[in-house]
């Protein structure tokens, strides 16, 4: 796996063996908004409060 993060060290994106990953979204103040994933067959976004 691969993991990548931002320039205050949050994590942004995890890159999976096979070619899937997860993007990691934030507010201006840090708190996580949703994940977002994608794959070969389906694609998932979660988003939160």
């Amino acid at each position: 796996m691969q993991y990548e993060y931002d320039y205050e060290n949050r994590l942004t994106k995890v890159v999976y063996h096979g070619g899937s990953y997860e993007k990691y979204i934030y507010s201006p103040v840090g708190k996580r908004l949703a994940i977002e994933r994608y794959g070969a067959k389906v694609n998932i976004m979660r988003y939160y409060d």
